[in-house]
């Protein structure tokens, strides 16, 4: 008798050892899936003023990164201390890691409260935000291949809220008020929706509870009010309107006019609500407290409305806001409800029988149809199926096969219209073969249960785990760490030469040239990407690339073909007005226009013209040159 204890205490510490294994195992393949990039897409602008503050060489005398506001201010030091710890790209891709192992370790907690099967909910949750293509209403998510400052404000956000649904108030506001530091937008969301939290729940809060919660983003709001002044100045105030037009419907309509994006995104974000509210009805989770009911009552009261704000009537602050931005989390939630049903589905003998070949075909299918099929039926539809499972739930030979067939028959009208002909007789056939095996799989579960006891979940969630890792293996290659494509070899020729010139050099470089800055490490007149954050500085941008295209646009492509169109006398001008020394074209735009200036490097793609003949001015300081 007296051995009893210590024996359940090593099964309790073995089970536990699984379960942290399974955990990280599924938090490294998911890391990986998403990819771990680095010096591509927002790094054209989010890198430029912290490396610039490393090294003053770099980018001296570039006008947005010598005198403009950085975007992100507190991702500056942020930098520092990684140039100080190791290589920029390895701790940029170990940060966004363990930003994607956040979120993982955020499901999981979630999935502890709400199912009985945590570690196969979290991993299967896992498993469907990698294969099955999720909307991107608004481009905007909470993890992806860079790490950037909306990577710490989502995950910060989604983590603090999480810690909310969980109780643990004072956790959760250092997490809210510290991510909300690095971006002010998710800042705004989170004092918005902390504020409507303690309102509904004060009760259970008090005093004490609301200051744990509101203290921290009060002082992020205290960060970030010298820059809320800069930006309500006369000056500012005067720039705003026209500022606005350029941010909201030239820059970035993608994220400010949503009737610029199409409706596939739309019908796939409502599908897979759907499928969340069908497993919500079908296996409602346990244990969701008054505090969870109101995060996701607030979540879902600022989308709708941050819709009808951006939609039916065109509010530019609310645009500015960008509530799209947490749409993100009602998808992740609403596939961790999924999750859990299916699961439920299939481990639970109350539901009888056992749908055990649900989670196959939902694998299965999300494998054929991960990158093909656009609105997430697969996933509504494979709720259906386990809520027609739960009305058929006597254990009769006659209900077991017309079980089957209405699975059958919902699965495979479901594939056909996402995935097509070919690709659904292959999954038609991964059905038949799944629902064929139903029997031995139901015994094989059933006798793992009596051996093995909660080891077998571990064992479950390192099954989904290489299934996951199958997926990126198979079809998702560009997902994979590689710290992003290095540029081609021409470009790269051209970059290298660039590098060359004197410290300090300016070029004018095409409008779409992102990564000229990042790579080149030389000044330029202006670029598309790079936009700076205050409305004074933007009517700059927009005047500079005016006198780069030579046309007062209204889309990027007027620009690039004024560029184009680009002269010798536009060139020798820039040169006077801007200081630029060197002009870059793509080797086939310009045969003919620039022929007086002397080419100073060519390759078969791009060509560096020197501009001479115009009366250009020294940098204020000669001694950059020179060092």
């Amino acid at each position: 008798m007296t051995g009893m204890p210590g024996n359940l205490n090593r099964r309790e510490f073995t089970s536990r050892l699984f379960e942290c294994a399974g955990l990280v195992a599924i938090a490294v393949s998911f890391a990986l899936a998403n990819g771990l990039a680095f010096g591509v897409s927002n790094h054209y602008q989010y890198l430029l003023h912290g490396l610039h503050a490393l090294n003053r060489d770099f980018l001296a005398g570039d006008w947005f990164t010598c005198t403009t506001s950085a975007h992100h201010s507190a991702f500056v030091p942020l930098m520092k201390l990684f140039a100080a710890i190791g290589p920029m790209p390895l701790m940029f891709a170990l940060a966004n890691a363990a930003a994607a192992s956040v979120v993982i370790f955020c499901l999981h907690g979630l999935a502890r409260r709400w199912f009985d099967r945590p570690l196969v909910v979290t991993a299967l949750t896992a498993f469907f935000m990698i294969a099955i293509p999720l909307p991107y209403v608004g481009m905007t998510s909470l993890v992806g291949m860079i790490f950037q400052p909306s990577t710490i404000g989502a995950v910060g956000l989604f983590a603090g809220l999480t810690l909310l649904c969980l109780g643990r108030v004072r956790n959760a506001g250092v997490v809210l008020g510290a991510a909300s530091i690095f971006h002010i937008n998710y800042m705004v969301w989170g004092v918005l929706i902390s504020g409507a939290v303690v309102v509904l729940n004060y009760r259970a809060l008090k005093t004490r509870g609301a200051l744990w919660l509101l203290t921290p983003l009060a002082m992020a709001v205290l960060y970030h009010t010298p820059f809320i002044a800069e930006s309500r100045t006369e000056e500012q105030l005067l720039a705003a309107k026209s500022a606005q037009w350029i941010l909201h419907d030239l820059y970035m309509p993608y994220h400010s006019r949503p009737h610029t994006w199409k409706i596939d995104a739309f019908i796939q974000f409502a599908s897979l609500m759907l499928a969340g509210g069908v497993a919500l009805a079908v296996a409602a989770p346990r244990s969701v407290n008054r505090m969870t009911h109101s995060v996701a009552g607030v979540l879902v009261g600022i989308i709708v409305t941050g819709m009808l704000l951006t939609t039916i009537w065109q509010v530019d602050l609310v645009a500015l806001l960008f509530p799209y931005r947490l749409i993100p989390f009602l998808i992740v939630t609403a596939l961790l409800l999924v999750a859990g049903a299916i699961v439920r589905a299939t481990l639970s003998t109350s539901i009888a029988p056992a749908n055990c070949a649900v989670i196959l075909v939902m694998t299965g299918a999300a494998l054929f149809v991960a990158g093909v099929e656009n609105y997430g039926l697969v996933t509504c539809g494979t709720i259906v199926s386990v809520a027609v499972s739960g009305r058929m739930a006597l254990d009769t030979r006659a209900n077991l096969a017309r079980l089957v067939a209405v699975q059958t028959a919902i699965l495979t009208a479901l594939i056909c219209l996402g995935i097509g002909r070919l690709q659904a007789s292959i999954a038609l056939a991964a059905l038949i073969g799944a629902f064929a095996s139903r029997i031995q799989l139901l015994h094989s579960l059933r006798q793992i249960e009596r051996h093995f006891g909660s080891i077998r979940d571990s064992a479950l969630a390192m099954a989904c785990v290489a299934f996951a890792l199958g997926f990126v293996w198979r079809v998702g290659t560009q997902r994979k760490d590689r710290l992003g494509p290095p540029p081609s070899p021409s470009e790269a020729a051209l970059y290298h030469w660039c590098r060359s010139t004197p410290i300090g050099t300016q070029f004018v470089v095409p409008p779409d040239l992102a990564g000229f800055r990042l790579n080149a490490g030389r000044g330029i007149v202006i670029d598309w990407k790079c936009m700076p954050i205050l409305p004074a500085d933007t009517l700059t941008w927009y005047e500079r690339l005016v006198d780069v295209s030579g046309v007062r646009f209204t889309s990027l492509e007027q620009c690039l073909a004024g560029y184009r169109a680009m002269d010798v006398e536009r060139a020798r001008s820039l040169a006077k007005d801007y200081r630029a020394e060197y002009l870059v074209t793509r080797t086939a735009d310009h045969p003919n226009r620039l022929v007086e200036l002397p080419i100073a490097f060519s390759t078969p793609d791009w060509r560096v013209y020197r501009i001479v003949g115009a009366a250009v001015e020294q940098l204020a300081t000669d001694s950059v040159r020179d060092r």
